[in-house]
């Protein structure tokens, strides 16, 4: 009885020190909820959402321009004080995700838009990595890259001819990995090379990671194969064990099983296939706009928008994947039915509506004669 008691008084003493502690808590949640409610109509104000977003979009531009003009340079000038270099990709993928979260927040025409800037964050990671791990010294070097870049000078030689540019010789290194195209051009005779980094190699191995991520994404929208043999094969193992894969049924759906994969398998390389060859259709666009820009205008115009075209090119093509490319692989939504075939019942429907109606008049005839009765 004593050790009950004391035990008791035990409890009554820590339900009196918590009860001071669950309602400091509850104050804390209803002083925060009340704050919050007063502010929230302003930070959802669509004009201050826009104006935020945008400051910040055009601090992180500033940032990618600053970046690329003094990436050899270990400390560069930032509106009014000195930072380390690498500091730079870092914040200005903070800022952009802030930017994106908030201007999509709630908004009818930026919502759509937040997958696609978030997988340019995303993007500028991975470009980042490449370009400060090392990672693409070992991609310019590989046998994809240098066939990459011998297909892309032929190509770009090929359209510059169309347009009538004066393209004297092509040579080939196959130990530089370049292409010297030498023209002649307004200012003279003059070269341009094409290299790996020319290839399109960074921008293909940048896609093919994010497009792994967009099919996790839309992998429930994507137009898969209709048969679902999986649960069938799992219970086909726990009924017969291995074995009662090799008898006529099991057989049967393993067959099925392995055909349902492969036409998924195909259907995921198709989209992948067209993502690819709309990249390297892209850095074909992009490595032509430099070289029509070095004929006419030399190395010190055309030098700065190699720097930038390549990523900026890349940053506007994976959302254009995203919202108009990939929904056509996707399901075709049901098409809604009419109000008046809602409302206008089937015959069957009518029917059956008509047999619960005798059933329940009969009911209510039985149930009268009973009360006559009594």
């Amino acid at each position: 009885m004593e050790k009950e008691n004391k035990t008791s008084e035990n409890n009554e003493k820590l339900v009196l020190v918590s009860d001071p502690d669950k309602r400091a808590e509850g104050d804390f949640r209803r002083r925060f909820q009340q704050v919050y409610s007063s502010i929230e109509p302003i930070i959802k104000n669509r004009i201050l959402r826009y104006t935020v977003s945008f400051i910040l979009i055009a601090i992180v531009v500033y940032f990618y321009i600053i970046f690329e003009g003094n990436r050899v340079e270990e400390i560069v000038r930032v509106f009014f004080f000195d930072m380390a270099s690498y500091l730079l990709v870092p914040i200005a993928l903070v800022l952009a995700f802030i930017a994106i979260l908030y201007v999509s927040w709630n908004d009818k025409f930026f919502s759509r838009f937040r997958s696609p800037g978030l997988y340019m964050i995303l993007l500028t990671g991975i470009f980042y990595i490449l370009i400060f791990s090392g990672v693409d010294e070992y991609l310019f070097q590989n046998a994809i890259a240098k066939w990459l870049t011998q297909a892309t000078a032929v190509i770009i030689v090929a359209l510059v001819k169309l347009f009538g540019m004066n393209i004297v010789s092509t040579t080939w290194s196959a130990e530089d990995v370049i292409t010297i195209v030498q023209f002649e051009g307004p200012n003279d005779l003059s070269s341009i090379g094409i290299d790996a980094r020319c290839s399109g190699i960074h921008s293909l191995t940048i896609f093919v990671t994010i497009f792994l991520l967009m099919l996790f994404e839309a992998r429930k929208r994507l137009r898969w194969s209709k048969y679902k043999t999986t649960s069938d094969l799992k219970d086909s193992i726990r009924a017969n064990g291995i074995k009662g894969i090799f008898d006529k049924q099991g057989s049967k759906t393993l067959l099925i099983f392995i055909g349902t994969f492969s036409l998924n398998f195909l259907r995921v390389i198709s989209i992948l296939l067209v993502g690819m060859i709309g990249t390297y259709l892209v850095n074909i666009l992009r490595v032509t706009i430099i070289f029509v820009i070095n004929y006419y205008n030399g190395w010190a115009v055309a030098g700065p928008i190699h720097n930038y075209l390549g990523y900026v090119f890349l940053m506007i093509w994976v959302p254009i994947f995203w919202l108009f490319i990939l929904p056509i692989f996707e399901k075709k939504k049901k098409s809604k039915t009419s109000d008046n075939s809602i409302n206008e019942p089937s015959d069957s429907n009518s029917d059956s509506i008509g047999d619960a109606v005798t059933v329940s008049n009969m009911s209510h005839e039985h149930v009268e004669s009973n009360n006559n009765k009594e």
